[in-house]
């Protein structure tokens, strides 16, 4: 590995460090999500705590924290970092970063909380994949990189659509938005995982396997 260039993308820019990249407060989030939310659930699914919304059953309750909360933090830190690699342009960091972190943070409270109304939660949720999605179309678009990466970040657009439709339907402006809302999102993370599996998993084929050349990779699979 150590013959390996590694491209660190643009110097970090000053600040804390917990707030210089994406990947810090995001991954950080998702991990303590990942482990303090299954409290939360356990009690829903054994019914010994109602949800906190009666719009909510456990399952959709579930569901949207797995996709918009979990996947959708992991998401965030991935992409804020490897943007800034790809495009040598400088992505979200200090209070534009917090601000996000922290609107992605408070949608996840709420939805814990019977006497927040829902549409607080989905006020920041939606406006966090928003923000994401702006994030990484500047310096995609101002590094010429719209059309190689309109891939990746049509779907990262995909998640504040789908979250959208979760809860028109949870609040009951479109009964099927639960429905698609839920399928969409998990559909574009899915989506999300498999492009950027394709970009990477050949250079890690290659290096373990000592292939001398690019493999062949079919562009039309994109």
């Amino acid at each position: 590995m150590s013959g390996i260039p590694i491209d660190i993308g643009p110097p970090r820019p000053p600040g804390p460090p917990f707030l210089r990249d994406g990947f810090r407060p995001f991954f950080l989030g998702a991990t303590a999500w990942a482990v303090v939310g299954m409290v939360p659930w356990l009690l829903f699914w054994s019914a010994a705590t109602p949800t906190p919304h009666t719009e909510l059953l456990a399952m959709r309750w579930h569901a949207h924290a797995m996709v918009f909360g979990f996947a959708a933090a992991v998401i965030a830190g991935f992409l804020l970092t490897a943007v800034r690699n790809w495009t040598g342009r400088p992505t979200l960091s200090g209070v534009p970063l917090a601000a996000l972190w922290a609107a992605w943070l408070v949608a996840r409270i709420a939805m814990l909380v019977d006497a927040v109304p829902l549409w607080l939660p989905a006020i920041a949720d939606v406006a966090f994949g928003t923000g994401l999605t702006v994030a990484v179309a500047r310096p995609i678009v101002s590094a010429g990189q719209a059309g190689r990466q309109g891939g990746v970040l049509s779907k990262a657009a995909t998640i504040p659509i789908a979250n959208t439709l979760f809860f028109a339907g949870v609040i009951g402006q479109w009964e099927a938005g639960v429905h698609w809302g839920l399928y969409l999102g998990f559909y574009a993370v899915v989506g999300l995982v498999l492009s950027i599996g394709r970009r990477i998993l050949p250079n890690f084929i290659a290096v373990g396997t000592g292939h001398q050349g690019p493999l062949k990779n079919d562009e039309r699979l994109d």
